[in-house]
């Protein structure tokens, strides 16, 4: 192995390590809720209260699975940790892992090191990226399997039966990945193989999209008995929520801006500002020290003489790059140009799903560099380790005090905070006729508690119930969907007056505590 490669091996492991301590040190407790659901379903199945099929969501196939077989594997080393703490690990170590396959991308692209680290330390430290590689959702496993295929595909020796291959668990992981398929396509076609590209093409796309629908199919088969290849497309692109694409791109248009900015630099001034500290404002200052530091220096740098600029073979540049800089431009641009045409359309305020095309603008940002070496890293005025520095230090430190920190309060997120405080013990009852996310976070955060469908059909029972239970010592809850089912003439006669709510944006809470008619214990 050339000195090249083992310097490009040992920054590769050095990125992977420093954004895994980032992660580590930096959980979220401020949930998205998807996270929640997903650790309550893998629990539920491994212990035995539901069957399997609920870890297999047509939106997210996979990533249930994979967190069940991680979650059995902790359990069977008797190592305490519940599924929701799992999860938010293995993203940490999916997270690292991804910055460091894009880092290795963009030496194969550029051949500038420096360039390279700058872009891969972009991508760690914009701050969705950050939060979801802290919290629990499916979306940065997924994307590490997408930059994989595009690592091999950007190589000089890219081969379609492993790019393929990880496209296609990257879809069975969350099926946004999909929509990387055009940019795959582009760098299939620009890739200096020695088949023919037709037959290479031919290849990535049947061993991709073959895998999907195959794991598809199977899922379908076992757990809804659909086997029409019609109702398994069917199936895989339904959305139980019963989110459906909106007609009129404008509110998608308004949203691009906002979206991209919070995409970067997050903020939760409203947080911030209820409870701050002195170490969040310590952090935003340095981090507006830094900007400024940083601004005098690059307007330093443009404006120093020519003559000062050294010649180009002294700025670091390791290898040819695999790719033109205008090819490497295009996959990027027809990346993110149908992530963000589908977002034009598809809950365009959902910022997290933009995270599926924040490494494209890192691999332009790295090309951009690498283009502007001369003005940029020439001069010696705009020292090298200092630029390094100004700039991680401006974006982490800014996106630490703005985001990443208030999001590590247990009071970040006012419904997970009440379901851990409920305190609810094996003794509680709880009764609902639909379930929204709040009723999800708060069986998963109080797990000894017991959960019971009430319908029309079993409100007739429903006051035995109540007794038994609170002649043996327990207590009874009725959720939102179950107080309205019962009516205010039932409930208010047997209403303890005990109540738990929390407003949450779209899945408000509402807990009323009940008790028998004599409301005595025998």
């Amino acid at each position: 192995m050339s000195p090249a490669s083992n310097r490009k091996a040992r920054t590769t492991l050095v990125v992977f390590c420093a954004c895994l301590l980032l992660y580590l040190l930096t959980p979220t407790a401020n949930f998205y809720w998807d996270g929640i659901t997903f650790a309550l379903q893998i629990e539920k199945v491994a212990s035995g209260s539901r069957d399997s099929s609920l870890l297999f969501h047509q939106n997210h196939l996979l990533y249930n699975a994979a967190g069940y077989l991680l979650y059995r594997a902790a359990q069977a080393l008797a190592v305490p940790v519940r599924a929701l703490d799992l999860l938010r690990i293995a993203n940490a170590f999916a997270g690292a892992a991804a910055v460091a396959v894009l880092y290795r991308s963009a030496h194969r692209l550029t051949g500038h090191n420096k360039s390279s680290v700058l872009a891969a330390s972009l991508l760690a430290t914009s701050a969705v990226w950050w939060k979801l590689s802290t919290d629990a959702d499916a979306y940065i496993l997924s994307i590490l399997f997408v930059l994989l295929a595009f690592d091999n595909l950007v190589s000089q020796a890219a081969k379609w039966y492993l790019a393929g291959p990880a496209l296609g668990i990257a879809m069975t992981t969350h099926e946004l990945a999909a929509l990387f398929l055009p940019a795959a396509l582009l760098a299939a076609w620009f890739a200096p193989v020695a088949v023919d590209k037709t037959r290479f093409l031919t290849g990535l796309i049947l061993s991709s999209c073959g895998l999907t629908f195959g794991a598809y199919y199977l899922c379908a088969a076992a757990f809804h008995r659909l086997t029409s290849p019609f109702e398994v497309i069917r199936w895989a692109g339904s959305n139980p929520a019963g989110v459906s694409a909106s007609m009129n791109p404008l509110p998608g248009f308004s949203a691009i801006g906002r979206g991209h900015l919070d995409l970067v630099v997050g903020h939760s001034l409203k947080l911030l500002l209820s409870h701050h500290s002195l170490l969040e404002t310590g952090l935003l200052i340095g981090a507006l020290l830094a900007m400024l530091v940083l601004l005098v220096c690059v307007l330093a740098a443009l404006m120093a003489k020519r003559s000062e600029v050294p010649h180009e073979t002294s700025l670091n540049f390791e290898g040819k790059p695999a790719l033109k800089p205008g090819r490497v431009v295009a996959i990027a641009v027809v990346w993110i140009l149908v992530y963000a045409g589908f977002l034009l359309f598809w809950e365009p305020w959902q910022t997290y799903y933009r995270v599926f095309y924040v490494p494209a603008i890192a691999v332009l940002v790295a090309v951009a560099l690498s283009r502007l070496r001369r003005s940029l890293f020439g001069s010696a005025i705009f020292n090298r380790r200092l630029r390094f520095g100004l700039c991680l230090v401006s974006l982490g430190l800014l996106n630490l005090a703005l985001f990443i920190a208030p999001n590590m309060r247990s009071d970040s997120n006012a419904l997970v905070e009440a379901a851990r405080r409920t305190g609810w013990d094996d003794h509680t009852v709880v009764f609902f006729a639909d379930r929204n996310e709040a009723d999800t976070a708060f069986e998963y955060f109080n797990p000894s508690s017991d959960w019971h469908r009430l319908s029309r059909s079993t409100l007739s029972g429903l006051d035995s119930d109540i007794s038994a239970t609170y002649n043996q010592g327990g207590n009874v809850w009725l959720n939102r969907s179950a107080a309205k089912l019962v009516g205010n003439d039932w409930l208010s006669a047997r209403t303890t007056n005990r109540v738990i709510e929390v407003e949450a944006p779209n899945a408000p809470a509402l807990y009323v505590e009940v008790r028998p008619v004599d409301g005595s214990r025998q």
